[in-house]
């Protein structure tokens, strides 16, 4: 395995990580505020930018969130692509 692989891995990895944390910490935002609606009614970022719209929340964790999870996806996947692509050669 090479090292710029490794490293590809290991940011994906760190950024889906990151991404999940802040999805975490907006469940938690979504469940303190008194926002009348259904826990399954709609997606965690759709609940979470009425709370902005509504009651003026932060927005770095809607933006860290919808960047760094599908980001840290593709680099994760690329990296394993990669390694399979140099061991068959």
């Amino acid at each position: 395995m090479s090292h710029g692989c490794v490293l590809m891995l290991v940011v994906g990895v760190f950024l889906f990580g990151i991404g999940a944390f802040t999805r975490m910490y907006m469940n938690i935002m979504i469940t303190r505020s008194p926002l009348p609606d259904g826990p399954g009614a709609r997606s965690t970022e759709l609940r979470y930018k009425r709370l902005i719209k509504e009651q003026g929340g932060k927005v770095w964790p809607l933006v860290v969130t919808i960047i760094c999870i599908p980001l840290g996806v593709l680099l994760t996947f690329a990296a394993i692509i990669w390694n399979n692509q140099m061991t068959t050669r």
